[in-house]
């Protein structure tokens, strides 16, 4: 089983037939549906702090047994991104500005930590626990900051072994263009790329 997976999310039917919301959480966000929320549920707090924004110990996406975020924010780029839920959330109930061209993105603070945890888990319990990255980001952005954080992402992720990454992007004609200077011809053994 692969430990990376790259794809597109235009092959993902949740991204776009469906829409979910995150929710801030103490240890960052907890995915819902809205049809099912509950205003009283303790895991939903109204309360928001940055530096929990960013990833998800649990989440109801079925595909999935965390979300990471090493930055937030993005820019529109095709037809898939029309209902973006992520740009909702962003500006909506975070009061983030940080969706669109010449925009600044955020870069994620306890995400980093948070994988290793995640990492040691799951040597731990034996089991391996998939991490979808990029649920309110792009990984292949064309833009400064991604860039600039995106060797540090493929550091963390190359070091959590224990991981299956689901790393999804609008703009597959980057893919190669952001993957790490050590992919080398041949790529890695444990990635594998979905276009």
């Amino acid at each position: 089983m692969p430990r990376w997976r790259v794809g597109s999310r235009e092959s993902c039917r949740h991204h776009s037939s469906r829409e979910w919301f995150l929710h801030p959480a103490p240890n960052g966000f907890i995915f819902f549906d809205p049809s099912r929320r509950d205003n009283g549920n303790p895991l939903l707090p109204s309360t928001n702090k940055w530096r929990d924004i960013g990833m998800s110990d649990s989440t109801i996406i079925a595909w999935t047994d965390h979300t990471a975020n090493f930055w937030m924010g993005c820019v529109k780029v095709s037809e898939g991104c029309r209902n973006c839920y992520a740009e909702k959330i962003a500006s909506g109930k975070l009061g983030l500005d940080v969706w669109g061209a010449g925009k600044p993105r955020q870069v994620a603070k306890a995400v980093w930590q948070n994988v290793l945890t995640w990492n040691r888990a799951a040597k731990r319990d034996g089991v391996r626990r998939r991490v979808f990255c990029g649920s309110m980001m792009d990984w292949a952005e064309d833009h400064a900051t991604p860039a600039a954080t995106r060797p540090r992402m493929w550091d963390i992720i190359r070091e959590c072994d224990a991981l299956d990454w689901q790393l999804l992007t609008k703009r597959p004609q980057r893919i190669r263009e952001c993957l790490p200077k050590d992919w080398g011809s041949g790529g890695y053994p444990i990635f594998w790329i979905e276009g």
